[in-house]
């Protein structure tokens, strides 16, 4: 019987601090929000990942440079999950970007990487 308490409560303690949303620390800085987000990413927890993304795109969305990466991210990381019509989408809004106002100052790699995954994306679909 003290056994299966036991067990009963491991599995508890385990599944608490498993489980429900995880807030994010409205203090922390960008480099901080794309540190974590990596680190979240790099450990498979995509939902995390994606949320200190959007948080840093909520609070810095005049940080034009960093605001094209997160959005590749979370881009890659939705096609990661399995869902190549929603990253197609994103990407697509993605390289708007680079045809607007500001684009002078983005950075490449997201413009690049984001057609390379479109490529990718639609040889997969054929």
């Amino acid at each position: 019987m003290k056994k299966l308490t036991l067990l009963i409560l491991i599995i508890l303690i385990i599944t608490s601090c498993t489980s429900g949303p995880q807030e994010i620390d409205d203090t922390l800085n960008p480099v901080e929000l794309f540190q974590l987000a990596q680190e979240a990413s790099d450990n498979k927890d995509f939902e995390i990942a994606v949320k200190y993304y959007e948080v840093f795109i909520a609070k810095y969305s005049d940080d034009i440079q960093r605001l094209v990466e997160a959005e590749y991210e979370i881009a890659f990381i939705t096609y990661k999950q399995g869902n190549p019509v929603r990253a197609e989408e994103l990407l697509t809004e993605l390289l708007a970007r680079y045809s607007g106002e500001g684009a002078q100052v983005l950075p490449a790699w997201p413009m690049i990487l984001s057609k390379k995954l479109l490529k990718q994306i639609e040889n997969e679909s054929l």
